[in-house]
């Protein structure tokens, strides 16, 4: 899957302007890893996140800030959509997005009085919502700021999308077409699982029927509201430039495809993963998606994918589906950094454990992997001179407690240190697959070791 490489994106705006929407259009084209950390933003953390992410905050420009993008070549993008529809998604986001009487009162308290921004991190925090309108005003103001109309991105998503990209890194068209499939409004609700809410229809124009008359004029006439609105680039005027409709496209069938032949439900993290292909590979799959054989992209999911490993890990796969929902989880990345390392054989137990949850996988992509990393742990090598399998050498390299008990693994205490990790994998009710070619080796007599501490495997 091609990148484009030292390319970091900060798309910095008013909440309910696009902004996750972008991000993930952006993440999608260039296959960026989306970088987050909590705000407030944290130059430093920047630094250490690599040279190829996008992220969002909802800041004002600052001089720290500014200096950081300007040394760094950061690329920043504002997002900007029509104050009326900000306002009433801003309103259903405070109310958690149920869907109740709209309570005009309270829109107009928005305008004057501060607000609980629930769940949201901004600098507005308890001010009215001129505050928020600042941010992308602030922003387009600012030297090398690239804008982008919520309305442009509605009505056509990938006109919008080739527009911005042209000026800051060309793609293929095909690439710009994928990311719009792979981010339609449907696939990434079905992905945010109990924060589907986040994503709405993202109607356009609907504070020409939703919103009062009078706020509508407090937004039309009265400052500091009129002037923001201008500076915009917007009217308040119902009658002036009527929202245009999302030009239909096409739908790929990868997008509304349930079950692969076999019965095996299609994940929505699967959808994303395949039109993050290269092209001419998705043409191919595309003659019979459902299909499950050799070359189909169901094989391809569950095949190796070319992540090396060093050392002792060299040989243990991971497959393309297991590597492609690393690339998608900062948070898991966070955790296990280096696939080189011992973090290659904890990535995979935490694949084991939590794709089928957290990814929504079916067993069959689970129980590939778990066949990968059976084999893996229960092949030769040596070990300071001694054989034994990957898994005792994964044990050995981990736990420094294990080497000080035995010291001599590399002769009499071999057989010593294996019954002690057959005892404590027995005691942890680890997956037998490890267990049993330890047994084999050594017979059924093992020392009760009390060994229970060393492995935390739980499979």
């Amino acid at each position: 899957m091609g990148t484009d490489p030292g390319l970091r994106i900060l798309i910095l705006s008013t909440p309910k302007t696009g902004n996750t929407w972008l991000r993930h259009l952006l993440a999608g084209e260039y296959r960026l890893p989306q970088f987050y950390v909590p705000p407030p933003l944290d130059c430093a953390k920047l630094d250490k996140a690599g040279e190829r992410w996008v992220t969002h905050y909802h800041i004002r420009p600052n001089p720290e800030v500014l200096s950081w993008i300007r040394t760094n070549r950061a690329v920043v993008i504002t997002t900007i959509r029509h104050p009326g529809d900000v306002l009433l998604s801003l309103y259903d986001h405070v109310h958690d997005f149920r869907n109740e009487t709209l309570n005009q009162d309270f829109l107009r308290r928005m305008l004057w009085t501060g607000f609980a921004r629930n769940g949201m991190t901004t600098y507005a925090a308890n001010q009215p919502f001129s505050a928020d309108l600042d941010c992308s005003l602030e922003w387009m103001a600012c030297e090398g700021t690239h804008t982008v109309r919520y309305e442009d991105l509605r009505a056509d998503p990938v006109a919008a999308l080739r527009d911005v990209t042209s000026r800051i890194h060309p793609a293929p068209l095909e690439r710009i077409e994928a990311a719009v499939e792979m981010c339609g409004i449907d696939l990434m609700r079905s992905m945010a699982g109990e924060f589907s809410g986040f994503f709405r229809q993202g109607r356009v124009g609907d504070w020409r029927q939703m919103l009062a008359p009078d706020v509508v004029e407090v937004l039309r006439r009265q400052p500091p509201y009129a002037a923001q609105v201008a500076r915009l680039g917007y009217s308040m005027n119902p009658a002036d430039a009527a929202p245009r409709n999302r030009v239909s496209s096409r739908r790929h069938p990868m997008t509304t495809l349930d079950r692969f032949e076999n019965g095996v439900a299609v994940a929505p993290i699967m959808v994303q993963c395949f039109f993050c292909a290269p092209y001419e590979q998705r043409q191919i799959w595309e003659r019979q998606l459902a299909a499950t054989g050799p070359g189909s992209f169901y094989d391809w999911l569950n095949s190796p994918a070319p992540v090396a490993g060093g050392g002792l890990y060299e040989t243990l796969p991971i497959s393309n589906i297991a590597a492609f929902v690393y690339e998608q989880r900062p948070d898991v990345r966070l955790v296990y950094g280096d696939l080189n390392s011992s973090d290659r054989y904890e990535y995979a137990r935490w694949f084991l454990r939590r794709a089928g949850t957290e990814c929504g996988l079916d067993a069959a992509f689970v129980n590939r992997q778990r066949a990968s990393l059976l084999r893996w742990a229960n092949a030769s090598t040596p070990v300071s001179g001694a054989w034994a399998s990957n898994f005792v050498a994964h044990i050995c390299r981990c736990r420094i407690d294990v080497l000080a008990s035995f010291p001599h693994i590399a002769g009499a205490d071999r057989r010593e240190l294996v019954r002690a990790v057959v005892r404590a994998a027995k005691a942890l009710g680890m997956d037998p697959g490890y267990i049993r070619p330890l047994e084999q080796s050594l017979g059924r007599h093992w020392l009760p070791e009390r060994m229970r501490r060393w492995c935390g495997l739980y499979d």
